[in-house]
């Protein structure tokens, strides 16, 4: 695959120097890296794609919005047809700040509907691009691993990645991002231990549901004041929950999963108490005690979802 993005580079490269793409006042660099983008996923095929290879400003193609010094500043091709896969010249826009490649969520989350980067992996150069604050890549068919390089992007708030093919261990770089608000790495085929990222606190979001992790859930929960969501079901972890799933400091917490697990133990005292709490779904792992008769949900709470 990477001989297949020098090779949409080159393409691209020859194209811009041929004449007629780009405004003559675009920066090149930005302009070959786009156009890239448009050969390795296929543009031709995109159900939006205005202005997009033509001479008219980079800033004018459909999707993309620059700054005001016509610096690309966002790159969103949600749900428009994408065939191929992320060049890695997109290395090439240095100021972008929002990514998004999301498709469409399939009815019984099997197969790609609106993007298919018929799992190829995201490139390394996306992971250098520093004032990356959100990463939208769901439901996109996308393979590879996660590089270790995602521990560059000191500004990233919010890393959706839900519903593809992407494999190996969660990089430990995730740790201590420290703007990190949203992980969402549910339903890939994601191995190795629960992601403690417990230097991240801003958290708002912490997920990764229906994958491959093993072992025991850290103790970590009572450093994210701002949690609202923790889906873990689909899993093969161990232990008991851990105390500080109860703790005072998760007064936004509305909505926790750890179903379909290997879990045992109690429930952690003052779990139920939570003010924000609204959906609880771990009965199916744990010694439930009082809350047995309720079923999956200990807290005896409709599902929401």
């Amino acid at each position: 695959m990477r001989s297949l993005g020098h090779a949409a580079t080159a393409l691209a490269c020859l194209a811009w120097q041929a004449g007629g793409l780009c405004a003559p006042t675009d920066d090149p660099e930005q302009c070959s890296a786009l156009v890239s983008v448009g050969v390795a996923l296929r543009v031709e095929g995109w159900e939006q794609k205005a202005n997009w290879m033509t001479n008219q400003s980079f800033c004018t193609w459909e999707g993309i919005t620059c700054g005001s010094t016509g610096q690309v500043t966002n790159l969103t091709l949600e749900k428009n047809g994408l065939r191929g896969y992320v060049p890695p010249a997109v290395g090439g826009l240095r100021s972008l700040q929002s990514f998004n490649i999301n498709g469409k969520r399939p009815t019984t989350y099997h197969g790609c509907q609106g993007n298919d980067l018929q799992h190829s992996a995201l490139p390394a150069e996306l992971f250098s691009l520093r004032n990356l604050t959100t990463l939208f890549a769901e439901n996109a068919c996308i393979g590879g691993t996660i590089p270790r390089g995602v521990g560059q992007l000191r500004k990233l708030q919010i890393a959706k990645l839900h519903n593809n093919a992407i494999s190996g261990t969660i990089p430990v770089e995730f740790n201590g991002l420290p703007e990190l608000r949203w992980f969402d790495l549910g339903r890939n085929a994601l191995s190795g231990t629960f992601p403690d990222l417990r230097d991240s606190h801003k958290l708002e979001k912490y997920s990764c549901n229906f994958c491959a992790l093993t072992g025991t859930v850290p103790d970590i929960f009572d450093g994210f004041p701002n949690l609202q969501h923790t889906f873990w079901d689909g899993n093969a972890l161990s232990g008991s929950l851990p105390p500080s799933l109860g703790s005072p400091n998760l007064k936004k917490l509305c909505c926790v999963s750890f179903d379909i697990n290997r879990m045992s133990g109690a429930v952690p005292p003052g779990l139920c108490e939570l003010p924000a709490l609204t959906d609880c779904r771990i009965g199916a792992d744990v010694d439930a005690g009082a809350y047995l008769g309720a079923g999956n949900d200990l807290c005896a709470m409709p599902f929401l979802f």
